[in-house]
């Protein structure tokens, strides 16, 4: 192998979470614990293709070292993923508690009109300015602050919740 051909493979290197994977095998409808396997065996042989190339020492200084520990890398962070995702800390906060947190329904947190219209509650006014879009689940204030709001947001501003707070509290409310 050349020391071009190592360049390029170093190019098209894209390093992978487990989220990512997650994403790839459901749009090629595979298990994740499949996908999961099937990446750690391209990075295995990957680690290999550089550690076993012959090659001179700038091109190992340059190339080939910092390569394998970018797979090395997240290969380790596969494995921590992995492990948070089958044994999460105790209180802490999952990705999946987060997303249904995102997902409550926001008009339970807000009282709309039947035109959809609240008062903003992240500034005074008199006359309603917050517009909810049910499609997305989310507020708009269309006065003075301008802001879009999630039922995170509407927790952590107007009731003055800290973020772990406010996903426990949604949480339990769905």
């Amino acid at each position: 192998m050349t020391t071009m051909d190592l360049w390029n493979r170093m190019i098209n290197f894209n390093p992978l979470r487990l989220r990512d994977i997650e994403k790839k095998a459901l749009e090629m409808e595979v298990s994740i614990k499949h996908a999961v396997g099937a990446r750690k065996a391209y990075l295995h042989k990957e680690l290999q293709v550089y550690r076993g190339v012959h090659v001179d020492h700038l091109t190992r200084a340059l190339i080939c070292w910092p390569m394998e520990r970018k797979i090395e890398k997240e290969l380790e962070m596969l494995r921590r993923d992995l492990l948070f995702r089958e044994h999460p800390p105790k209180g802490q906060i999952t990705p999946e508690m987060i997303e249904s947190a995102v997902q409550f329904p926001i008009h339970e947190l807000i009282e709309f009109d039947a035109r959809g219209m609240a008062l903003c509650f992240n500034h005074e006014e008199k006359t309603g300015s917050l517009h909810l879009n049910k499609k997305q689940n989310t507020a708009r204030c269309f006065g003075s602050c301008q802001q879009t709001f999630n039922p995170l947001h509407v927790l952590k501003i107007r009731d003055g919740i800290a973020f772990p707070a406010a996903v426990k509290q949604l949480c339990q409310m769905s």
